[in-house]
């Protein structure tokens, strides 16, 4: 399907007048659409134009020269140039929903641990304890949670563990002597404040919302 895929983008190409129709690249009648090759990821034309390669050497001739043409019209044509880019082409590697889904959700809590700590906790201090048992209370919570975990969760004592890996992500301490490397690639190069929290070194367990 990905060799199918290819010959149809190129023969789109060639269709809106980005290339003639018996440009090489084309490759009208080169592959047999019966008994289409096998593309393997990592092969087609805009992946191996970014690493500066060329098609596999094991290739037949007839392929090769089909390749070399799409590489070539890549590196020549600025028109090709710009869609011949991973963000227009169609993505055949399987998207990992759960890693996808885990992201969301760590996100999705933070937002509303962040709106609780401004506005029920005046900013903080607030414990991790009491934080997670205030937003335990949202029934929303406890279903994605619990949708999150895999499993039902007891009590807010065992949210707890689930709020503070999701808000560690962008959280420092308060005391730049005490960042770690992931604090400082969460600052950048230019130590600009991203981060959505700060926990206090003088009260071990404890956030405030970062810019109070």
């Amino acid at each position: 399907m990905i060799a199918l895929q290819e010959e149809m983008d190129w023969l789109v190409y060639a269709a809106y007048g980005l290339l003639p129709q018996d440009h090489p690249a084309v490759g009208l009648g080169v592959m047999d659409a019966v008994h289409p090759w096998e593309v393997a990821l990592g092969q087609r034309p805009f992946e191996l134009a970014a690493l500066h390669a060329g098609p596999p050497a094991d290739w037949d001739d007839k392929r090769r020269g089909l390749w070399q043409a799409r590489l070539e019209a890549i590196r020549t044509n600025e028109h090709i140039a710009r869609i011949e880019q991973p963000v227009y082409k169609r993505r055949w590697v399987p998207p990992d929903y759960e890693k996808e889904f885990a992201a969301a959700f760590k996100w999705w809590l933070r937002e509303k641990a962040e709106f609780y700590l401004e506005h029920a906790a005046e900013g903080g201090p607030a414990s991790l304890e009491n934080w997670a048992a205030a937003l335990w209370k949202d029934a929303r919570i406890r279903a994605a949670a619990e949708a999150y975990h895999g499993a039902a969760l007891a009590s807010a004592r065992q949210f707890e563990a689930i709020l503070k890996d999701a808000v560690e992500e962008e959280t420092v301490p308060d005391d730049e002597t005490a960042f770690k490397p992931r604090h400082k690639q969460l600052r950048g190069k230019l130590n600009v404040a991203r981060e959505r929290f700060r926990s206090l070194s003088a009260k071990p367990g404890c956030y405030v919302r970062a810019g109070k």
